[in-house]
């Protein structure tokens, strides 16, 4: 994704660990967060949570990336503050 997000003219920070992911909102204020559910320090879904404590959907939006195909994972995302129903196809 970064590379084609890139491609298109984007500025994007990747990050490995969801635990830096309120750092960097905090100091970089992205227009946008793409969020995996699944990730190697924190689930994505409390990470959502941390988020939503500080921004609003409107001054974040946080779209939700998962490989997960269970439709509770999406309703979760959604009632959590993630952005959509649109972007969960």
């Amino acid at each position: 994704m970064t590379l084609i997000l890139e491609k298109h003219g984007f500025e994007v920070a990747s990050l490995a660990e969801g635990r830096l992911c309120i750092e960097t909102i905090g100091q970089e204020k992205p227009e946008l967060v793409l969020l995996d559910i699944m990730l190697p320090d924190i689930d994505g879904r409390d990470l959502l949570k941390s988020i939503r404590e500080r921004h609003s959907q409107i001054q974040l939006p946080v779209i939700m990336i998962t490989a997960k195909d269970d439709p509770a994972d999406v309703i979760e995302a959604l009632r959590l503050g993630g952005t959509g129903p649109d972007f969960f196809i």
